[in-house]
């Protein structure tokens, strides 16, 4: 990723869209990239009915109501987005932003919400760290309420690294981003050891041949390659989140930097515990990739 040229922010009629938009107007401005906004909800169930006029009255029900929640969307995104455009996708909302995602450069959405309204998804960011043809950029809820001037997403930023193929994914995706910030910190949750200390300064190197001067931060857990696993020792994996957010918070973060684990099992894509942990209790914006 050498640029960001177009990024794309994911809105719906629930107030943690202000947010949203206003990370992707920070990112959108500081780059000079095209920002447009795409509205997107799940369709409502209708269920069963026991007759054909009962299904009738559901969809008109259904429909005057979808159309509602559209107008409160735009009634909400359109003065913050200042002429960027608005478009709206019917159908699953994983559907078409994963789409919509192929011809961008960054897509920004909120963090999931223990209990949605419906047609949000609560699991969306999640799915979409698997799915997304581009790297997320999640904001968390608590900036959904924050006025005046743009926040900042990039000027100090912490990596949360690891010896692992998504984390450097992550990084070169974050590069452009990592360019123009203030400071750059590398933090490894686990300790030094005599195969990971050769792989963080090959990798500190390698940010400053890109022009990133950046920091390293070792941190001992009593946790043995925690980002590695899937659905176990939750307790440990809540406590490297922790870690990371504790160590965003004492520098002033504004972004963290990490790579979305997860492994598939049967159909479906199961998230690292980590990676798990850090979606439910972020407070700063966080860029990953899978």
């Amino acid at each position: 990723m050498n640029a960001i040229h177009d990024v794309i922010a994911h809105v719906n009629d629930s107030p943690d869209s202000a947010g949203v938009l206003r990370i992707a107007m920070a990112v959108a401005s500081e780059h000079g990239a095209r920002l447009s906004a795409v509205y997107a909800v799940d369709p409502t169930p209708l269920g069963a009915f026991i007759s054909a006029e009962a299904a009738a009255v559901a969809e008109q029900v259904s429909v005057q109501e979808r159309r509602e929640r559209e107008l409160r969307a735009r009634a909400g995104a359109e003065p913050l987005l200042g002429g960027a455009p608005l478009t709206v996708e019917h159908g699953e909302a994983l559907q078409a932003l994963t789409a919509r995602s192929l011809s961008a450069d960054l897509l920004v959405v909120a963090q999931g919400q223990d209990a949605p309204p419906a047609g949000h998804g609560r699991e969306l960011p999640e799915k979409l760290l698997m799915a997304a043809g581009c790297p997320l950029l999640i904001v968390p809820r608590q900036m959904s309420g924050r006025k005046g001037a743009l926040p900042s997403a990039g000027h100090r930023v912490l990596v949360a690294w690891a010896p692992k193929r998504e984390c450097a994914r992550a990084l070169r995706d974050a590069l452009p981003l990592l360019q123009r910030a203030a400071a750059v910190e590398l933090l490894h949750m686990g300790g030094e050891s005599p195969r990971t200390a050769p792989l963080l300064m090959a990798t500190q190197a390698h940010l400053q041949r890109h022009g990133v001067a950046c920091t390293l931060q070792r941190h001992e857990i009593p946790v043995a390659d925690a980002v590695d696993r899937v659905q176990r020792d939750t307790g440990a994996d809540a406590q490297v989140a922790h870690g990371v957010l504790l160590r965003a918070a004492e520098i002033d973060a504004d972004l963290v930097v990490m790579g979305g684990y997860g492994r598939p099992r049967a159909l479906e894509w199961i998230l690292g515990g980590v990676t798990r942990s850090m979606l439910r209790a972020m407070n700063v914006p966080l860029l990953m990739a899978h």
